[in-house]
C-alpha cells in the first residue's frame, strides 16, 4: 500500500518535496500505516466515489489483510491503514 499511495503524491504537480510513511505496531497488537503528504490535498469523498483505481486497489488490500482504510485531506493527503498484526 506504501508503493501504491506514493506515486500519486509524487505525480501531484502542487504536490512540495515531502512524503512521510509510518509503520507501527499498536497497544492493541494491531498494525498501522500511516503516509502522508503535504501537497494540496484531495478531495475524499470524491476519490471514494469516483472509484478510482488506486483507492479501490487499496482498499482491496486492506479487506484482504483484516483492517481497514482511511483517508483524511487537509494541508495534504493521508492515507491510514490498521490490518492485525499476528
Amino acid at each position: 500500500m506504501k508503493q501504491r499511495s506514493t506515486p500519486s503524491s509524487t505525480l501531484s504537480k502542487k504536490a512540495r518535496d515531502r512524503i512521510r510513511s509510518r509503520l507501527a505496531k499498536q497497544a492493541n497488537g494491531r498494525l498501522q500505516l500511516i503516509v502522508r503528504d503535504d501537497g494540496p490535498g484531495i478531495a475524499t469523498a470524491s476519490a471514494v466515489a469516483s472509484g478510482s483505481l488506486g483507492m479501490s486497489i487499496m482498499q482491496a488490500f486492506a479487506r484482504q489483510l483484516g483492517g481497514s482504510l482511511e483517508m483524511q485531506a487537509s494541508a495534504g493527503t493521508t492515507l491510514m491503514v490498521e490490518f492485525p498484526g499476528d
